[in-house]
């Protein structure tokens, strides 16, 4: 799955139709306050979403600190590099309990909720504290019949792709 997502980049039409079907959920549309992710290079991009909506909602990313993510707000051009080469936010921790909504990536996904991420259970350990609504988001070729899953492992509410939505 990690070769197949990077020998396939996603085009600019795929992540449009991903983000507009967010835009569609009840879930996106009453959020005030919602988790993103600075997006790899084999991620459904983020940067031009983060853009669109820096005015209308309140946007968040996460930071590695030792083996848990911190949330803090995107503030303009307080962004550095962290410590995988991921762009995380430099201003003042919140809880997770303040979100609304948090849309994640992964490697891939089942119809059901489950999801694959990079293996070191970082947004699995942030999702399971937390109450609110989640997202991840996806190509239609990562969403998979099965895949291997432990007790830990957190379960989405919504997976969307570029022609789908499946609610959990």
């Amino acid at each position: 799955m990690r070769q197949q997502s990077r020998q396939q980049p996603v085009t600019a039409e795929q992540a449009e139709a991903v983000w507009r079907r967010v835009e569609a959920t009840p879930e996106w549309q009453q959020a005030r306050s919602v988790l993103l992710y600075a997006s790899l290079p084999d991620e459904l991009p983020t940067a031009s979403f983060i853009e669109r909506h820096r005015r209308d909602k309140q946007l968040f990313l996460p930071r590695v600190v030792g083996d848990e993510l911190e949330i803090a707000a995107i503030a303009d051009g307080q962004l550095t590099e962290g410590e995988f080469g991921i762009m995380e936010p430099t201003g003042v921790a919140v809880e997770p309990d303040t979100l609304h909504l948090a849309i994640v990536p992964g490697l891939a996904f089942t119809t059901r909720g489950e999801r694959l991420g990079r293996g070191r259970g970082y947004y699995d350990r942030l999702l399971r504290r937390a109450s609110f609504a989640t997202i991840g988001v996806a190509l239609d070729r990562q969403v998979i019949p099965e895949i291997p899953i432990e007790p830990h492992d957190a379960v989405l509410d919504i997976i969307i792709t570029p022609t789908a939505t499946y609610r959990h």
